[in-house]
């Protein structure tokens, strides 16, 4: 496997994240060792960061549930022509589950936005590594429906 492969695949930065950070942090094929270092040191620091993992687990657990319960909604109310008394009973029956959901996820999100901003007054490079990820990861969780 080349070293391309294994970037492609890895979930803290791919291809396109360093293409981001190349052209945010400007560096060119010049500054290439360096960029790498950078980058070795993001995803170790990041890796390594206990609240960081345990936060972004906790948002993309929350994120896929709610995600599921519209797929869900989606799924029942799309059956051809529904009654609006099945439509509101559907949406009352997962309301409390999403409800929950929601307010689940949007307490991770603020605690993710918290931490990326507090590394990002001392390593800006790793703070936009972990918005990248947590983008990227968000992205594939839940694709079809955007988040609260």
């Amino acid at each position: 496997m080349s070293d391309l492969e294994g970037e492609e695949n890895n979930p803290t930065c791919d291809l396109s994240c360093e293409a981001e950070l190349r052209a945010q942090f400007g560096f060119g094929p010049e500054r290439e060792a360096e960029f790498r270092n950078q980058l070795m040191l993001a995803r170790y620091e990041i890796s390594d960061d206990r609240v960081w993992r345990t936060t972004l687990q906790d948002a993309l657990q929350e994120a896929s549930g709610y995600c599921g319960i519209k797929r869900q909604i989606e799924k029942i109310v799309g059956k051809g022509v529904v009654s609006e008394y099945i439509r509101n009973d559907v949406h009352s029956r997962f309301a409390d589950r999403e409800g929950k959901l929601i307010s689940q996820y949007r307490n991770s999100a603020g605690l993710l936005t918290q931490r990326i901003q507090a590394v990002q007054r001392f390593a800006p490079f790793r703070a936009t590594v972990m918005q990248y990820q947590w983008n990227e990861a968000t992205a594939r969780v839940c694709p079809d429906y955007t988040l609260p």
